[in-house]
């Protein structure tokens, strides 16, 4: 593997009222900039909250930063930010966007951040860097609990009563046709965030997540994952050579059984029964094909429909082929997307010859220190297809 060379540099800052772009980018995307020769550098937009609505106030002026992505908790997105020159907050409404900026054309939003108030952010005398600690706009969703008892009535769009949860907060949820089939009961005290994906997990959506924007987004679950950069070990390749991969069969199965819970005492369950080789994963060495029995996992769920529930049990499939192979590995940034941060479902297709890998791997996770020339660390997760 060839890995191209990255010219970096990180300019003086020009000053705080420097109006950035309300484009995610100046110009179209050519994504062979990230295949070449590369100046990059972040910036730091703060935006206040007046009359109802966030407005920008310009750039701030950041020592370091990082940030850290994790589409296995509730709060996906957090971020790290130490502030290098006195600047006045609203810690309880101010918000952070950062921006990585590729040769001084193209801006990706990697995050728009809530600020948590740091514990010393002055010694009376003399100013010290304030490390404030960020989270992305499901912050808004967690905090917010129910004062009473919810009540989801049967009939109802399960994706309108998302929207109705997330209230004022600017969203694009996809809308689906599918109704509640009961009546769901959520107790005084839960959050909305964690209501509002037990309705989505129940017509197989991703989790809600916001995008870099800070937009509150909810997608379908896909059988096919979106493939969102190419890493080939060849002339282009843009990952370190070194990398950790590991396999571990410990907890599998190859049979899912998923049944409902939320019916009356003489009512039947609705049942969902699917093995790897309906999954068209027969080809993994655990699967019935391979190993001539089977080793069966039992999920419950509130269902809308069979339909919801033979998709649940597809997935649950796939989620566990998942599980059996990781790969820890270094990469420069790069994505297809307008949209600098990634979303539940992204993949990355990687090929590495030396270790016979040739698959596409769900992203699971990643850090990545806001540095010109620093790596993103990034976690995958499975084996999705053989390609």
């Amino acid at each position: 593997m060839i890995n191209i060379v990255v010219n970096v540099y990180q300019p003086t800052f020009t000053g705080f009222k420097k109006k950035p772009s309300n484009l995610y980018v100046d110009k179209v995307i050519e994504y062979p900039y990230f295949l070449s020769g590369r100046y990059e550098r972040f910036e730091y937009e703060l935006s206040k909250f007046a009359d109802g609505k966030y407005i920008s106030d310009g750039l701030i002026d950041v020592k370091e930063a990082s940030i850290n992505v994790d589409f296995t908790r509730n709060i996906i997105a957090t971020a790290s930010i130490t502030i290098k020159k006195n600047t006045e907050f609203n810690y309880h409404s101010d918000m952070i966007r950062i921006y990585y900026v590729l040769n001084d054309l193209y801006r990706y939003p990697l995050g728009t951040f809530h600020l948590s108030v740091p514990e010393n952010a002055s010694n009376n005398t003399t100013f010290i860097p304030s490390t404030i600690e960020c989270f992305d706009k499901l912050i808004v969703l967690e905090q917010d609990k129910l004062e009473y008892t919810y009540v989801a009535e049967a009939g109802e769009k399960v994706t309108d009563l998302v929207i109705n949860l997330i209230g004022d907060l600017q969203n694009e949820i996809i809308a689906s046709d599918a109704v509640l089939t009961e009546n769901l009961i959520y107790e005084a005290g839960k959050s909305k965030l964690s209501i509002i994906n037990s309705l989505l997990k129940m017509i197989n959506y991703q989790q809600i997540f916001a995008d870099g924007l800070g937009t509150l987004r909810a997608i379908p679950w896909q059988a096919e994952y979106n493939i969102v950069w190419d890493f080939f070990d060849d002339e282009n390749g843009l990952y370190m050579p070194a990398f950790n991969h590991k396999q571990d069969y410990s907890d599998i199965y190859n049979k899912v059984v998923v049944y409902t819970n939320n019916t009356t005492e003489d009512e039947e369950p609705l049942t969902a029964v699917k093995t790897l080789e309906d999954a068209g994963l027969d080809y993994l060495p655990f699967s019935y094909t391979n190993i001539g029995r089977y080793i069966t996992k039992i999920f419950d769920s509130e269902a809308v429909e069979q339909s919801y529930l033979t998709e649940r049990a597809l997935r649950e499939l796939k989620k566990m082929a998942e599980l059996q192979e990781t790969i820890n590995y270094k990469h420069a940034f790069a994505v297809k997307r307008l949209d600098g941060m990634l979303y539940p479902g992204d993949c990355y297709k990687f090929r590495n010859n030396l270790n016979s890998l040739y698959a596409d791997y769900l992203i699971e996770s990643y850090t990545w220190t806001l540095k010109a020339g620093q790596m993103v660390n990034t976690k995958l997760k499975g084996i999705i297809k053989n390609v």
